[in-house]
C-alpha cells in the first residue's frame, strides 16, 4: 500500500483508498474477520461414579488417556497450537493415569489450584493450600477424602457432613460437584482462573482459545474460553451454555474435533454469539447490539456526525472484551481515545 495515500486521503479517491487498506489487511492477515487461535483447552477426568462404574471423561476412556487423543493433540501442536489440560484430580493421580504429561503445554490440576509446565518441570501453587484443621476434622467425623495440595476430593454422598464440618470451623471454602464426586477448595477457584494464570504465563489470549468440557465443573472453563465446546455426554446444564456441542460418541467425538481445528486453525462460529457490542436503541427503544465476531461494519455520515465516536465506542467495548483492537486513523481523529485507552 502506498504510505503516502494512507496518510492523506484527500490524494485517493475514498473508494479507491478503502479497497486499497481492505487488500493490505487481506494480505497482512489472510482472513481478518477470523480470528487464528494460539491455544485449546482440554478438560480431562475420569472420575468414578457413585455406584462405582467409571464416567467417561472429555479425553479418556476408563482408566486410561486415549492413544489416539494423544496424537491428535500432537498434531495440533505441530501446527503450533498450544494445548491445554484442566482437570479436577490432584496432579500425582494424574500421572498415575495419564503416565508422561509431555502430550501438552501446561496441566491445570486441582481443579485450577495447581499449575504445572510438564517440559520445565515447573509447578505453581496458585491459591492456599488445604487448612490442616480441616483434615483433622474430616478424620474426626469418619470421613473417606484424598487432598491434594489445595483440594479435598470426597464422595458426593458425603456433601452435607463436609459442609457441617466446614461450617463449624468457618472456613472460606466452598463446595463442587462433579458427577458422584464432590470438591472442597478456596473460594473464588476454578478451572477457568487456573487457566487464566496460565494463559498469562504463557502470553496468551483467552479470546484466540476453545475450551473443550463435559461437566458441573467446566462452566467458568467454557465461559472464559472464545468459544465453550461441550462433549456429547456432558451435563444437560453445560450442554445448554456451550457455544457448540459435538455429535458422537467417545474419544472418538473428541478428537474429530481436535482434528477439525488442527486442519482448519480457525476458530468455529457458534450459531449465537456471547460478546456483543452495544451500538445504541433503535427507535422503539430496544438496544441494538452487533456481534463481536464474524460481522463486517461500515460507518458513513456527513463531517461531525460522529463517526469516530461510534467507531470509537465500538473499539472500547472490544478492548473490555479482551480483543487486540488495530485502528488505521489517517486524520488522527482516534488520537485521544487511544491516549485513553493507553493509559
Amino acid at each position: 500500500m502506498n504510505r503516502k495515500s494512507l496518510l492523506n486521503p484527500a490524494s485517493a479517491n475514498p473508494l479507491g483508498l478503502l479497497r486499497q487498506m481492505t487488500s493490505e489487511l487481506d494480505r497482512m492477515f489472510e482472513d481478518p474477520w477470523t480470528i487464528r487461535w494460539p491455544a485449546i483447552q482440554l478438560e480431562k477426568d475420569a472420575t468414578v461414579g457413585a455406584e462405582g462404574r467409571c464416567c467417561r471423561g472429555t479425553i479418556a476412556l476408563g482408566a486410561e488417556v486415549d492413544a489416539a487423543t494423544r496424537a491428535a493433540i500432537a498434531r495440533l501442536r505441530e501446527r503450533g497450537i498450544v494445548a491445554l489440560l484442566a482437570t479436577g484430580r490432584m496432579l500425582d493421580d494424574l500421572r498415575r493415569v495419564a503416565g508422561d504429561l509431555h502430550f501438552v503445554d501446561a496441566v491445570i490440576a486441582e481443579n485450577g489450584a495447581v499449575l504445572h509446565f510438564p517440559e520445565s518441570g515447573h509447578t505453581s501453587q496458585l491459591v492456599p493450600g488445604v487448612p490442616p484443621e480441616l483434615i483433622e476434622e474430616l478424620v474426626r467425623r469418619g470421613l473417606a477424602h484424598h487432598a491434594g495440595r489445595s483440594l479435598v476430593d470426597a464422595a458426593a454422598v458425603d456433601a452435607p457432613a463436609i459442609l457441617e464440618a466446614i461450617r463449624s470451623l468457618e472456613l472460606p471454602l466452598v463446595l463442587i460437584f462433579n458427577k458422584g464426586r464432590v470438591m472442597t477448595w478456596p473460594q473464588g477457584v476454578s478451572k477457568g482462573t487456573g487457566v487464566h494464570a496460565a494463559l498469562d504465563m504463557l502470553r496468551l489470549s483467552a479470546r484466540n482459545m476453545a475450551a473443550i468440557g463435559d461437566a458441573e465443573n467446566d462452566h467458568e472453563l467454557l465461559r472464559l474460553a472464545e468459544v465453550g465446546i461441550a462433549v456429547p455426554w456432558a451435563s444437560p446444564a453445560l450442554r445448554a451454555v456451550a457455544d457448540v456441542v459435538l455429535t458422537g460418541d467417545g474419544p472418538a467425538a473428541v478428537n474429530k474435533a481436535i482434528a477439525d481445528l488442527a486442519a482448519s486453525e480457525r476458530l468455529p462460529t457458534p450459531a449465537q454469539a456471547r460478546r456483543r457490542l452495544r451500538a445504541g436503541y433503535t427507535e422503539d427503544g430496544r438496544e441494538f447490539w452487533l456481534d463481536a465476531r464474524g460481522r463486517n461494519v461500515l460507518i458513513a455520515g456527513d463531517t461531525k456526525s460522529g463517526k469516530s465516536w461510534i467507531a470509537g465506542l465500538l473499539s472500547e467495548q472490544l478492548i473490555l472484551h479482551g480483543y487486540s483492537v488495530c485502528i488505521l486513523d489517517p486524520e488522527g481523529a482516534m488520537r485521544s481515545a487511544s491516549c485513553r485507552w493507553a493509559s
